[in-house]
This record gives structure tokens, sequence and C-alpha cells, in this order.
């Protein structure tokens, strides 16, 4: 753990995030400070000092994860997921992203919490000013990938594979060749229908959403379909620009470029959108998708539960999206199309 912890912090460094930005140090939920120490292989938090819900004595242990690569699953004290649990010591489970927050997707079988779905750890006294982004700043810095170019008027195979996305937004139908990096399967851009009484904007600071942001977000869905990316991604951020606190606008670029391939930049916008709103599910399904491509399991799992906990239940989506195909056989696959609950379709009989 010790190991795994230093190399997290060290690609920290690399992209340029301070240290003080790991998931180490002091943290706030819910009115109590809870310092988060590396323990014998876990994450351990422990209430750093008396005052707030949880009405126990400082020291005492209520958080406790394991860390992979930047997230954190972990088992969380319910008075800090729900005041109103009081001294219970039961525990719920909150699978985090590591960003300037700890923000993720918890869940719990208890009444006192059954109706939180997110939970959130903050640096006491520090401010996260929520602006967008100049159209040109890359969030990683990673190099796009090397994609190879048709030339102009060449025909075939490669020219049509280059430019297989129709006006529908379809993929090729089966047999028609394979699908290469960058075509999407039907992913959420942030507008598609959710579990009952989801809104990805109500957690949002900066009041009521603007009628203009609205018509960009719509516009550069409309976009994403045609496979106009470019453009696409410029309304994303004209949206932005009315109001940086649209997470279905980051996670609208993340899909731009995970369209063009460049799936480290994607999750780069995927995180931001969840600094925007730790609750937008869509956010969390498509890094999941991102690191199932890139043969990351454990953490394509970890973020495909973090949906499901955020309320995507787009069952049927998720058992034809190719993106996923290689997570299918695992156990974990039923136990979050389960979690999904009965309210989503039945999912299809493809393999």
């Amino acid at each position: 753990m010790h190991c795994l912890l230093a190399m997290f912090l060290v690609a920290l460094e690399a992209a340029g995030v301070p240290q003080a930005a790991g998931p180490l140090g002091i943290w706030s939920a819910n009115g109590a400070r809870l310092e988060l120490k590396a323990e014998e292989g876990k994450i351990v938090g422990r209430l750093a000092g008396e005052g707030g819900p949880c009405v126990v004595p400082a020291g005492t242990e209520l958080f406790k994860g394991s860390l992979l690569d930047d997230s954190l699953s972990a088992s969380v004290r319910l008075c800090l997921v729900a005041p109103q649990c009081g001294s219970s010591p039961a525990t719920a489970l909150a699978v985090l992203l590591v960003t300037r927050t700890l923000t993720g997707g918890v869940h719990s079988s208890a009444p006192c919490a059954a109706d939180v779905h997110a939970f959130v750890l903050r640096r006491p006294g520090v401010t996260i000013p929520m602006a967008a982004p100049a159209p040109n700043d890359r969030l990683s810095r990673t190099a796009s990938p090397v994609r190879p170019r048709v030339p102009p008027g060449e025909s075939g195979k490669n020219a049509a594979l280059a430019t297989n996305i129709s006006a529908s937004g379809r993929l090729p139908e089966p047999g028609g060749g394979p699908t290469p990096v960058g075509q999407i399967a039907g992913h959420p851009v942030g507008d598609a229908p959710q579990g009952p009484g989801y809104d990805p904007r109500d957690a949002r600071q900066g009041g009521a959403p603007s009628a203009s942001a609205d018509k960009l977000l719509a516009a550069g869905a409309a976009l994403l379909q045609q496979g106009r990316f470019e453009r696409a991604r410029k309304r994303f951020q004209d949206a932005l620009q009315k109001e940086p606190q649209r997470a279905e606008a980051y996670n609208g670029i993340g899909v731009t470029w995970y369209a063009r391939g460049d799936l480290d930049e994607a999750l780069a916008w995927y995180k931001r959108s969840l600094e925007a709103d730790p609750r937008f599910g869509d956010a969390f399904y498509n890094m999941a998708c991102v690191y199932a491509l890139q043969k990351h399991t454990a953490l394509a799992f970890r973020y495909l539960r973090m949906a499901a906990l955020n309320h995507y239940s787009e069952r049927e989506q998720m058992e034809r999206d190719p993106d996923l195909a290689g997570l299918r056989g695992d156990p974990q696959w039923a136990e979050i199309v389960e979690q999904m609950g009965t309210a989503a379709k039945p999912p299809s009989a493809q393999p």
C-alpha cells in the first residue's frame, strides 16, 4: 500500500497537481473533521476533533478503505453520511474519486441513510472555484494518440473506418468490419433519462440553469450524434462560459475526446464533471467504459458500481455497450446490474 500510495502521489505531481491534493490529511464531511492516514495497507480516517454529527471520542475510526489509482473504496460510519443516523455504529459502502474533493457514491440499507446516494469530503477552509477552462485548455498532460490519416480522396476500407459514424450516430452494423477506437455506442451526454427524481443539476451552485446553456448543451449533443466532434466540443465549452458548474458540459467534452480516441483526455474531463456534480452518474459510467477499454478491470468495476449508486439505470445500454464486453463474465457484473434496480428495462439477450 505504501508503494501504491507513493506511486499515486508521484503521478499527481507529474500531472502538475500538488501532493496536498492526495487523499491523506484533514477533511470535513457534514461538519465532522476527519484525518486520513495510511495504516497497515489501508486509508483510515479518524475523528480529528470533537464536533459534528458523530458523537464519539476524537480518534475514533470512522472511515476505512483501499486506494486504487485515483479511487477509494471504503466503509464509512453512517453519522458521516447522514447526520440523522446519530450514534449508530453501522457503516455504508462508499466509492470515492480523488480529485480536489473526495467525491462519489454511497449506499446503505439503513432507513436513516436510505435516501443518501452521494458522499463528499472537502478540505476545511479550502474553496474550490469552478471556472470554465479556456477552449484550448487540455486538462491531461498526455499527448493525443497518433491516429493514421486517410489521404484526401482515398476510398476503401480504411477511409470508411475513419468516417463511419452516420448522421444518426449509429455504429456500423455487425459484420461491417472492426469498430475503431472513437466510435460512440450510445454513450450518454448528460441529458439521457435517469432514475426517478434524478436531477444532475441540483448539486450545482449558482442558481437555476439558464436557457442559453441548455440550448448549447442540446446543440452539442446533436452534433455528437452527427459525428461532428470539434463543433460539439465548442458548444459544450460555450455552455461552460455561461454556467461553469454544468456537469453535463464537462462530460460532453469528455465524450468528444473519447470519440477521437484520446482516452486520457476524456478521463480528465469526466473527472472535472464530477467535481462540478459529485452525483452525476453518466460521468461515472463513462469513466468505467474508458477503464474497461484500457483493461483496468478493477477500476472499471469500481466506477460502474459508482454509476449504479448514483442512479445510472440504463441497464439495456450497459448490456449492449461494446466498451464493457470484457466485464460481462465477471460475477461483479450481475451484482451491479441487480443494483440498478428493477425499474430499468430487463437486460438484452446479447452476450
